[in-house]
């Protein structure tokens, strides 16, 4: 018998490398509704190609004529296709869609049906839009907060009752001070759409449907998360997690902007500063406010008939009312004194008029 024996034994065969996505990001399109944003990625690993969906791959790492949504990017080994790694990422809407001016947001989710993918104890889903921001419980006739069981792809649906173009989204987190309670909100989607969103699709599938529309939140959810939905058109709003575990919210808040209100020729909205501006004829229902910014509380000078107004509103950048004085009894008044620092819109109504200033409160 002859034996011989290979110098290197014991012969290894390596797997070949998994990519690694090192660095990726994203460019808005410059314009509400345009497609021209872009999705930049770097990774190593050997021959590399590069998909948005995963399907189609190509050689460059860059993808460009792209509308704002949600997207997936897809890395490979071209020799070893299934050496293959992914990752969410959102081209968000433009700077024009963010910062569009709107008094007196309205949320259409309050109250409207809406469903979930199961449920623990009592968290049903209409606890989310309730008009109720406070999540300590889904336990008992206290439950205040929407609760689904723990594993894969979690999901809450509203149905609005009527297609609106969609301006935002506020998402409340669970009220309690445990960070690991607190975190379990990450990482999610937010989807949109006309017609009734399939839930038994998967979510890969749905973020892909060009009838969708769609917005990634990555990383942990803070106490309160707004979230820009660029004037999309929608009835049905989803919020579906990217992974695996419960999910529970406070409170859904889906908004659309109104058309303005129909404001008098004769109303003044007067430039605020730091001082007041006085000089306009007192038969006009006119107002300054100062200073502005303002440091504990702000003024507001009423010119004109003090009859004619009926309320005085405080909104936040949610759009929720935090103060509000109707009607008020005085030519002077003061507001913004228990208010947190922040921006704020403050609303004039009389009649079908509203005017509306925003003021900034800096400590």
């Amino acid at each position: 018998e002859c034996q011989v024996e290979f110098p290197n034994n014991p012969l290894v065969i390596s797997a070949p490398e998994i990519p690694s996505i090192t660095e990726i990001s994203s460019t808005s399109p410059s314009s509400c509704g345009g497609g021209d944003g872009a999705i930049q990625v770097e990774a190593s690993g050997e021959n590399l190609s590069y998909s948005l969906d995963g399907s189609s791959y190509q050689r460059i790492s860059d993808f460009v004529s792209l509308a704002a949504r949600a997207y997936t990017v897809y890395v490979r080994n071209t020799d070893a296709p299934s050496c293959i790694t992914s990752i969410p990422v959102n081209v968000a809407f433009s700077v024009e869609c963010d910062e569009r001016e709107c008094t007196g947001p309205v949320n259409l989710a309050l109250n409207k049906p809406s469903v979930q993918s199961s449920t623990l104890g009592e968290g049903i889903a209409s606890l989310a839009n309730d008009g109720n921001t406070t999540g300590t419980d889904n336990w008992g006739t206290d439950a205040n907060m929407q609760h689904t069981q723990d594993g894969l792809g979690g999901w809450w649906k509203v149905d609005l009752q009527e297609k609106v173009s969609l301006d935002g989204i506020a998402i409340y987190n669970r009220t309690t001070e445990q960070s690991s309670l607190l975190n379990r909100l990450r990482d999610f989607y937010v989807l949109s759409s006309s017609s009734d969103i399939n839930t038994d699709r998967e979510l890969e599938v749905l973020i892909r449907d060009p009838k969708v529309s769609s917005t990634y939140f990555s990383g942990a959810a803070g106490p309160v998360e707004s979230i820009a939905l660029g004037k999309t058109p929608g009835r049905f709003v989803m919020i579906a997690l990217a992974g695996s575990g419960p999910l529970h919210m406070a409170e859904v808040e889906v908004y659309t902007c109104p058309a303005p209100a129909i404001i008098p020729e004769d109303s003044i909205d007067i430039t605020v500063g730091m001082d007041p501006d006085l000089s306009v004829k007192e038969d006009k229902v006119s107002w300054t406010l100062f200073p502005n910014p303002f440091i504990g509380e702000s003024i507001i000078e009423i010119l004109g008939d003090l009859k004619r107004v009926e309320y005085i509103q405080v909104v936040n950048v949610l759009g929720s009312e935090v103060e509000v004085i109707s009607p008020p009894t005085s030519k002077r008044l003061t507001l913004g004194r228990k208010l947190p620092p922040g921006i704020y819109t403050v609303n004039l109504g009389y009649g079908k008029a509203l005017l509306h200033k925003k003021v900034v409160k800096v400590q």
